[in-house]
Order: structure tokens, then sequence, then C-alpha cells
């Protein structure tokens, strides 16, 4: 199978919502990655995530700080609170927040999606 550089997944939920994700590994212009969610009653949007949120409007147009150029940068303070709440856990004899089954279903989302680009054809998922 060919790898294209963009990939979209066309995702129905048990109660018939859609969610489209879009992904690709090549960005010129710095780690992209948002959130966008629409409903009948409004929109939510994760923005991407920047060095600040000055923005200069002048003559020359409008300019803000590019992207945050890697992943680390972008999660940085996500894998901090991650970590910290796995040695809570440890400490109050409780489970993670965040746990094996949560990379499970994540796993199974992902390899559903493989198969269902190799076969052409939908694949039904229970997760």
């Amino acid at each position: 199978m060919d790898r294209p550089s963009i990939t979209a997944v066309l995702l129905k939920t048990a109660s018939g919502r859609l969610c489209v994700i879009s992904n690709s590994r090549r960005s010129g212009y710095g780690y992209d990655q948002r959130i966008e969610a629409f409903g009948a009653k409004g929109m939510l949007i994760s923005h991407n995530h920047q060095p600040t949120l000055l923005e200069r409007y002048d003559a020359a147009g409008i300019r803000r700080d590019p992207l945050l150029r890697f992943f680390i940068e972008r999660y940085a303070e996500s894998y901090a609170r991650e970590l910290d709440d796995f040695i809570r856990a440890i400490g109050e004899q409780r489970p993670p927040t965040i746990g094996l089954d949560d990379g499970r279903r994540a796993l199974r989302i992902a390899e559903a999606a493989v198969a269902s680009a190799k076969s052409g054809k939908s694949v039904a998922l229970s997760v």
C-alpha cells in the first residue's frame, strides 16, 4: 500500500454523529494540530499553540508568532501533568486517570482505519 502524505478518516459514532480526522506527517509552517467540533448549537475549537498570543496589525498586514515546530513543545505540559497524575495515583493507591485501556482503544481505532484503507470498506468497531 502506498503511504500518502495526507490521510482522512471518517468515523460514525453509535449515536450517528460524524467525526472527520485529517492527518498529515508534513507541515512546512509548524506543528499544526487542532480540534474543531461543530454542532447544531455551536462550535468548539482548540487552537494551535504559539510562543505568544501577540498579533501585530499594520500596513504590512497581520503578523504573529509561528506555530511551535515539534510535538514535544506542544505537549510538554500535558506529558508533565500525566506523569504527575501517575505518581499521585501510585501514592493514593488508585488507577491513573489515563490508563492502559485508553491506549488500547486508540490502537483499535488506528488498526480499523488501516483495515478500512486496505479493503476500501467500512470497518465496524466497538470501543
